[in-house]
C-alpha cells in the first residue's frame, strides 16, 4: 500500500509540474509570432497519438473483432492530418469553437431559468440564471462574429492566455493538494 501511495504521490507531482509548465508556456508564448503553427503541430501530434491508440487497442485481444474505436481512431487521424497540413487553423477556429459552446451554454441557462420560474424558486436564483444566460449569449455571439470575420487574433490570444493561466493554476493546486495530503498522511502515521 505504501508503494502505491508513493507512486500516486509522484504521479500527482509530475502531473502538476507538467500542467504548470504547459500553462505558463501557453499564457506567455501565445502572443509570439509563429505560436499558432507550433500550437497546431503540438495538438496534431497529440491527436495522432490518440488516433493510433484508438486504432491499435482493439487489435490487441486474442479474439479480433471490429470495434467502433477503429472508426473514431480513423476520424482522429484525419483531423490530425488536416492540422499537420493547416497548423494555423486551430488558432483561427478557436473563437468560433468557444463562441458556439457559449451559445449552447446560454441555451442551458435559459432553460434552467424557465424551469426555475415554473418550480417557483427564489428570485435570486432566477436572476442569476438569466444573467448567466445573457452573459454567455453575448460573449458567444461576440466570439462567433469576430471568429467568422477572421478578426479575432487578439481575442484568441486572450482566450489562450486565460486557458494557460487556468492550466497553470490547476497544476499548482494539484502540487499543493498532493503536498498537503502527503503531510497529513505522515502526521497520521506518527
Amino acid at each position: 500500500m505504501k508503494s502505491l501511495f508513493n507512486r500516486w504521490k509522484w504521479f500527482q507531482i509530475v502531473e502538476g509540474v507538467i500542467l504548470l509548465a504547459l500553462g505558463l508556456i501557453l499564457a506567455i508564448c501565445c502572443w509570439m509570432s509563429g505560436f499558432d503553427q507550433a500550437l497546431g503541430y503540438i495538438v496534431a501530434t497529440v491527436i495522432l497519438l490518440d488516433a493510433i491508440l484508438f486504432i491499435a487497442l482493439p487489435l490487441i485481444p486474442k479474439k479480433l473483432e471490429f470495434d467502433m474505436s477503429i472508426v473514431v481512431g480513423g476520424a482522429l487521424a484525419a483531423i490530425a492530418v488536416f492540422l499537420f497540413m493547416e497548423p494555423t487553423f486551430l488558432k483561427q477556429f478557436l473563437p468560433v469553437l468557444v463562441g458556439t459552446v457559449l451559445v449552447a451554454v446560454s441555451v442551458y441557462f435559459l432553460t434552467k431559468a424557465v424551469k426555475d420560474i415554473l418550480d417557483h424558486l427564489r428570485p435570486v436564483t432566477i436572476a442569476f440564471d438569466f444573467a448567466a444566460w445573457a452573459l454567455s449569449l453575448a460573449l458567444g455571439i461576440t466570439f462567433l462574429v469576430f471568429g467568422i470575420q477572421g478578426t479575432a487574433s487578439d481575442i484568441t490570444n486572450i482566450l489562450l492566455t486565460i486557458v494557460g493561466a487556468a492550466l497553470a493554476l490547476v497544476g499548482l493546486m494539484i502540487i499543493i493538494s498532493t503536498i498537503v495530503i502527503v503531510a497529513r498522511a505522515r502526521k497520521a502515521r506518527s
